[in-house]
């Protein structure tokens, strides 16, 4: 698998687990270090810890954000 296959491949992976809600696949899909995300309407968040926190908390949200 060339480096382009497999980007793809991970980024496929991160929208079926965030589809499916399953944090746990999320968590091991982020590298450790130098991890950093903005969800719309949010602040920027530096780190792995804020994350991490930050989709937990959104897949256990009343109302999840549908991906199709």
């Amino acid at each position: 698998m060339n480096e382009e296959d497999a980007v793809l491949a991970v980024n496929a992976a991160y929208y079926r687990a965030f589809a499916d809600a399953d944090a746990a696949l999320l968590e091991r899909l982020w590298a450790f270090d130098g991890v950093t995300c903005v969800h719309p309407g949010w602040r920027p968040l530096v780190g792995r810890e804020d994350v991490v926190r930050s989709y937990r908390d959104i897949l256990a949200g009343a109302q999840q954000v549908p991906i199709t």
